[in-house]
């Protein structure tokens, strides 16, 4: 292969890599999602009837990463965790529902959410990871040839 041909086969994946991190980044919601019945009881509603779920961002009444989502929804549990004993009283579970089941439904759900957003934003940050050093390597690359 002559060194022409390197540079062009180089600059063909270079524009490749940055083509396929800038899509991963801003590529299309591979999920649509409702509302949960814990999170947003009537009267509770948060102004949206569907999460859009990207690999960066999710989108409901604003976009917000998934670290501000994680963050937010473990700051919430955390303060359930602390306050349980008021759900108890004031449940916002159908009268049909005992309290106590009610609750550590909603404690189960809210330490779910927990786990997956995190789990997803620990995700996001290391495909963009891998995605930037595949760019850097390529880039690297054409002082090679």
């Amino acid at each position: 292969m002559t060194r022409f041909q390197c540079l062009v086969l180089t600059e063909v994946l270079l524009i490749i890599a940055v083509g396929v991190l800038t899509w991963s980044i801003i590529m299309p919601n591979w999920l649509i999602g409702g509302g949960s019945r814990y999170m947003y009881p009537p009267g509770l509603t948060q102004g949206f009837s569907s999460r859009q779920y990207g690999l960066v961002y999710v989108e409901g009444l604003r976009k917000q990463t998934w670290a501000q989502l994680a963050s937010s929804i473990c700051d919430r549990w955390g303060m359930y965790l602390h306050t349980k004993s008021l759900y108890a009283t004031a449940s916002s579970c159908a009268s049909n529902v005992k309290p106590a089941d009610c609750t550590a439904a909603f404690e189960t759900h809210l330490r779910d959410r927990c786990e997956i957003y995190s789990d997803m934003t620990l995700l996001s940050f290391v495909i963009v990871g891998v995605l930037s050093v595949a760019v850097l390597l390529v880039g690297i690359s054409v002082f090679s040839c």
